[in-house]
Parts: C-alpha cells; sequence; structure tokens
C-alpha cells in the first residue's frame, strides 16, 4: 500500500487501461486508455479528476519530465503531447 486512505482495486480501473503511472508523490494515478484519453485519478478519494484528450490511437507511454513540470504521453497513433502538469491539476480543481 502506498499510504493511502482508501485502497484502489484494479477492478475499479478502466478494462482498456493500456498504461498506467504513479505520480513522484504516489498521490495521482494516471491510466492510458484505448480510446486515445488520459484519465488522472486521485489515489486518495479514487475519484477522477480529469481526462486528458488529445489522441486519436491508443496511449502507449506516460512520462514526467525531470522537473515534474511536463507529462508526455505518446500514442499509437504517432503523435507525442506535452502537457503542463500544473495546468491539468489547476484544471481538475474546477
Amino acid at each position: 500500500m502506498l499510504g493511502i486512505k482508501k485502497q484502489i482495486s484494479f477492478r475499479e480501473l478502466p478494462r482498456s487501461a493500456e498504461v498506467i503511472k504513479i505520480t513522484r508523490d504516489n498521490n495521482i494515478l494516471l491510466c492510458g486508455l484505448t480510446d486515445g484519453t488520459i484519465e488522472v485519478w486521485d489515489l486518495s478519494t479514487v475519484d477522477i479528476l480529469a481526462t486528458l484528450e488529445g489522441h486519436t490511437g491508443s496511449v502507449q507511454s506516460l512520462v514526467f519530465s525531470s522537473d515534474g513540470k511536463t507529462l508526455v504521453s505518446t500514442g499509437k497513433d504517432g503523435t507525442i503531447l506535452l502537457w503542463d502538469w500544473e495546468e491539468v491539476l489547476t484544471s481538475s480543481d474546477q
């Protein structure tokens, strides 16, 4: 267990998850899906904070930049997308 209040079950994850990533602080789980979206989950509440749309094919990888400010995703559609992580978190608060 990652020191979270509620343990997430793999049954709660989307069945179409191709790739998953946990943030360095162990607070957020990212799921790259076959439909090209990325779900951002709060691990303490097991709620979806945001859904990022951009790829037209399956998400193949999720990596953070060394400074943790940018999420990089690659898709089966051949695209590489850069996501401003602070903007993702800010938009999820609304």
